[in-house]
């Protein structure tokens, strides 16, 4: 790993642990979710305008920040539709 590329997530994690402390506030979901698409945005935008579209560094970076990225998608992506009804029959959703 090169330099810019430990710089870009020690950066990530940093804005992860700010996001982490929203827990202990009363903000609802919403807020908390809005925080995080908000500095998402400027982060990405950090980077694109310090490294380009192109750099290697950044497609690096992507690929480390993807890991939490598609781990909550998958967090969110739950056992059950929204109406209750199981994807599998061991889901354990709660009947509608």
């Amino acid at each position: 790993m090169n330099l810019p590329l430990v710089a870009n997530l020690i950066v990530f994690v940093i804005l992860l642990m700010g996001l982490a402390t929203t827990r202990k506030t009363n903000w609802s979901l919403a807020k908390k979710v809005l925080l995080g698409l908000v500095l998402g945005v400027f982060f990405g935008l950090g980077l694109q305008l310090i490294y380009g579209d192109s750099s290697p560094v950044l497609r690096q970076s992507v690929q480390w920040f993807n890991i939490v990225g598609n781990g909550y998608v998958q967090l969110l992506a739950d056992d059950c539709d929204a109406a209750g009804v199981c994807f599998y029959s061991q889901c354990g959703c709660a009947p509608a």
